[in-house]
């Protein structure tokens, strides 16, 4: 095993720099894209990576006092097709919030099922099996002037009448980082609370969405559970869309805002709103349960016989069984599970899912098993049923759209159309949307 020195772009320090920290932050990360380079057994392609945006709900690559280091086994033979690295103390994300250009070259090393020769146990986080390139549909606009904005906003709802069109094209062609500026810029100029005032003027969903624009991300998330939570009955689908689909890093973020919004913890909401085994894996993923420092390729045939055992093998369901391993184990793990699982039983986790579940639980646990292998995919899947079909799940709709538009939305696209024929936008063209709701949300999802 070996560690390697580099060979960057000249861009890589500008790059580094651009993202969020003090100075001793940049010069660490700086470090670590100077310590990226090709080396025997390992392969380079274009790097995924690109700026860390505060506008997101991502989370970031390092803490302060971390320091990072790439390996790579000398003697690999088979394809590299995985990015593996790690940090002191936390995993590398699955997914991380981006700029659209990316910034250096890096090398691509072996395959997960190689993780555990690279480190050793007690220094080895999570191993990413590969940095992907997340595509934003929703950018910084140039020449952005927040003052203009903010009055052009106010002229657009002072007087009678709304005038809808300025408040759209304002609203949906800027990046949330610059929506806080112009908010900012709209309470300082009129004396005035922008979202307040956009809730007096609109209406319905088109309402929804230029709102839940203009929230910081987190806290969008966060008003969506207490409104998934609120009045009589419970949203579970949207309980299950928003906490099994985060990363131990994502949801402490979540819980924090949350806690910091709301009189009941998030932890204490979710057990009064919920029960039995649905409750069990929510409170486990709250709770950041899920153990994204390991991985131990030789337990995964145990595991996976012990959910054989639990479902397929037995008269009725063990959930208990599925409930601990999918709401503990970590994402390189689970996918080794899977690998296992499909070669026990000669039909994949996920179908035999379908046939051993119903309901709530049914769908949360397909949820984290389609998450664990590409959340992008997992997200078209949602945003294709909520479409399909008499009527639309215009909560859902919006609610993906929004969250998803500066992190991965252009790969939620690719996948839609890879899946079912057709583009995203055009479904939504062609679907039962209407009016500035329609035009709000093809703006979001940006060209076919």
């Amino acid at each position: 095993m070996s560690e390697f020195e580099a060979k960057v772009s000249p861009g890589t320090k500008h790059a580094a720099a651009s993202m969020r920290g003090d100075d001793s932050v940049v010069e660490e990360k700086v470090r670590f894209f100077e310590k990226l380079a090709s080396s025997p057994g390992t392969y380079s392609k274009q790097s995924a990576f690109h700026s860390y945006t505060t506008r997101t709900t991502g989370g970031e690559w390092f803490t302060k006092s971390e320091t990072t280091r790439i390996s790579t086994s000398n003697n690999i033979s088979s394809p590299p097709v995985g990015f593996e690295a790690y940090t002191a103390k936390e995993n590398i994300i699955q997914e991380l919030p981006v700029e659209p250009s990316p910034v250096a070259h890096v090398p691509i090393v072996s395959s997960a099922k190689h993780a555990n020769n690279l480190f050793s146990q007690s220094a080895r986080t999570n191993l990413q099996e590969y940095l992907p390139q997340l595509l934003p549909t929703v950018f910084d606009a140039p020449n952005f002037d927040p003052i203009a904005d903010a009055q052009a906003l106010r002229k657009a709802m002072k007087g009678w009448g709304t005038d809808e069109a300025t408040i759209l094209d304002i609203i949906t062609k800027r990046s949330n980082r610059q929506r806080q500026e112009i908010y900012q810029a709209f309470k300082k100029e009129f004396g005035r609370d922008l979202i307040s005032d956009l809730k007096k003027e609109l209406g319905g969903d088109f309402e929804d969405v230029i709102v839940g624009l203009m929230m910081q991300p987190i806290e969008y998330e966060a008003t969506e559970l207490r409104k998934a939570m609120k009045g009589a009955g419970t949203d579970e689908k949207a309980l299950i869309e928003i906490l099994l689909t985060k990363t131990n890093g994502e949801m402490q973020r979540l819980v924090d805002c949350y806690n910091s919004l709301y009189e009941t913890t998030l932890d204490d909401r979710i057990r009064s709103e919920t029960s039995g085994d649905l409750q069990r894996l929510l409170i486990l993923a709250v709770s950041c349960a899920r153990d994204e420092h390991s991985f131990n390729p030789e337990k995964a045939h145990e595991q996976a016989m012990s959910l054989y055992n639990a479902g397929e093998k037995k008269l009725g369901t063990d959930e208990e069984t599925f409930v601990i391993l999918l709401g503990h184990a970590g994402r390189q793990q689970l996918l080794a599970v899977f690998e296992e699982y499909k070669a026990i039983s000669g039909i994949t986790l996920e179908q035999a899912v379908k046939s051993e579940f119903s309901g709530d639980l049914h769908k949360a646990i397909l949820t984290i098993i389609q998450c664990m292998q590409s959340r992008p995919r997992y997200y078209a899947k949602r945003l294709h049923k909520a479409m399909e079909g008499l009527g639309t799940d215009d909560d859902t709709l919006i609610r993906i759209l929004v969250s998803r538009s500066e992190i991965d939305l252009g790969n939620i696209k690719k996948e839609y159309e890879t899946l079912y024929g057709c583009t995203l936008l055009s479904a939504i063209k062609q679907g039962e949307t209407s009016g500035d709701y329609k035009k709000a949300l093809c703006a979001i999802v940006g060209s076919a």
